[in-house]
């Protein structure tokens, strides 16, 4: 029912951008794949960068795509862009 987005990077630095998809997918039942891969293009993001190679940005737009991937009513982000 409500999608958060914490202000402290929650993904690993070893996992990929599609690593932290599949976490989500398997974490949230309401996480929708076609829409994360609509966002990360949007993000310019691709599924196979590593999280430690991005830059803060970067980072921040993956989290962005993660959050708004999923089926919520509500959509809580504190700070989502630094």
């Amino acid at each position: 029912m409500v999608s958060f987005l914490p202000d402290v990077n929650h993904l690993d630095r070893w996992m990929s951008v599609g690593e932290a998809g599949d976490f989500y997918a398997d974490f949230y039942l309401d996480f929708e794949r076609k829409r994360f891969e609509e966002l990360l293009a949007i993000m310019c993001l691709t599924p196979g960068q590593k999280i430690g190679s991005l830059s803060k940005g970067m980072v921040e737009k993956a989290r962005v795509s993660l959050v708004f991937s999923r089926r919520a009513r509500l959509y809580v982000l504190d700070e989502p862009f630094g």
